[in-house]
């Protein structure tokens, strides 16, 4: 990219820490928006059918001193003993983690089947057959996915900015006259999300929004959307 500069892998510890951040801090809103495209993603895949009981989908963007250390403890010491240069980042596979709650225990591994039909598996973590080995054990039960977008899946981050590029605007407006009429009533932001992919596909994101919801954008479209 022009005006980028090209940093290269060392084995200074100090060069690299300072690399990644700055890597991080420049990429701080890429990142937030990837994650909310992959948080819809998920939610349209798992939630929107209607065949799995989920508490909540939630995401977030690992801290940028928590993948610091995360490589520290994990990666430096084989690399710096091998001779082998590294940048951080490189290794950091979970920069980006959603985390589907599932009401009932028995629903974790649908939720893995589908997320397997749309993402390739890098490495999986069983907690669940771990509880069940261990004897006396407390916490929760859960499957651990590190995951990428598989092929059919690849163009996803181009088409949500074309998606949110086409139907923000809109939805900005709406935001401000659904806020405008009761203060304490906000769209956040992956709501504002839910509401672009509606716009963008009414058919395919129809469970995107709740019933009441969809009627009341529907209402307000009726008199503000723009004429094709």
């Amino acid at each position: 990219m022009a005006g980028e500069k090209e940093c290269m892998a060392s084995l200074d510890f100090e060069f690299e820490k300072a690399a990644f951040r700055g890597f991080y801090e420049q990429n701080a809103e890429l990142l937030e928006s990837a994650k909310d495209s992959y948080s819809a993603l998920v939610n349209a895949l798992v939630v929107n059918p209607g065949t799995i009981a989920v508490s909540k989908i939630e995401g977030r963007v690992k801290d940028k001193e928590e993948c610091i250390r995360k490589f520290a403890r994990k990666y430096q010491p084989g690399l710096e003993e091998r001779n082998v240069p590294y940048e951080i980042r490189a290794y950091i596979t979970d920069l980006i983690g959603l985390r589907t709650v599932c009401l009932y225990e028995d629903e974790i591994d649908r939720v893995a089947e589908i997320l397997r039909s749309h993402f390739e598996v890098i490495e999986v973590t069983d907690k669940v057959s771990a509880m069940e080995e261990t004897e006396g054990s407390f916490g929760y039960k859960g499957l651990h996915m590190d995951l990428r977008l598989n092929a059919a899946r690849s163009a996803l981050p181009d088409q949500f900015n074309s998606v949110m590029k086409d139907n923000l605007p809109l939805v900005k407006r709406y935001k401000l006259a659904f806020e405008a009429k009761d203060s304490t009533n906000k769209l956040n932001p992956f709501t504002v999300i839910r509401h672009c992919l509606y716009l963008s596909d009414k058919g395919t994101f129809s469970k995107a929004l709740t019933k009441l919801a969809r009627e009341s954008f529907e209402a307000w479209l009726k008199t503000n959307e723009p004429a094709n």
